[in-house]
């Protein structure tokens, strides 16, 4: 059946079989080798040094610092009635964005003692619960 897919040859086919991809429902449902099923977090039952994933209201102007070829935004949050203060790096593009009022999800690693994240990823609407 995948040897009918435009674009899959022999050598293309011979690498699918070996994942034991066989067909295309094989194909729809594999996942890669890393994936990360997102669950968001509640904020009053994550631990210190955890990587969460929550959403929130931006509750602050987002300031922007400048060090070298690096920059870094920094802004608060309200989560769940917790103000969290939030940086994320080389994000500079996403200042206008951020406004107060502004719902916004964030992906990153929890400071329990500055009740700060440290954000790798900033989406500025909802994510589905349970997705990967």
């Amino acid at each position: 059946m995948l040897n009918q897919v435009k674009g899959i040859g022999t050598k293309s086919l011979s690498l699918l079989n070996s994942l034991n991809i066989y067909t295309l429902e094989d194909l729809v449902t594999y996942y890669p080798f890393r994936y990360n099923f997102i669950k968001i977090d509640n904020i009053h039952n994550v631990k210190d040094k955890d990587h969460v994933i929550v959403e929130g209201i931006i509750e602050s102007n987002p300031v922007l610092r400048r060090f070298g070829k690096m920059n870094s935004l920094t802004f608060r949050v309200n989560i769940n009635n917790k103000i969290i203060t939030t940086t994320i790096f080389n994000r500079a593009f996403m200042k206008n964005n951020l406004t107060i009022g502004s719902f916004v999800t964030i992906f990153g690693k929890y400071n329990e003692e500055k009740s700060s994240i440290s954000a790798s990823n900033i989406v500025l609407n909802r994510i589905q619960d349970n997705t990967i």
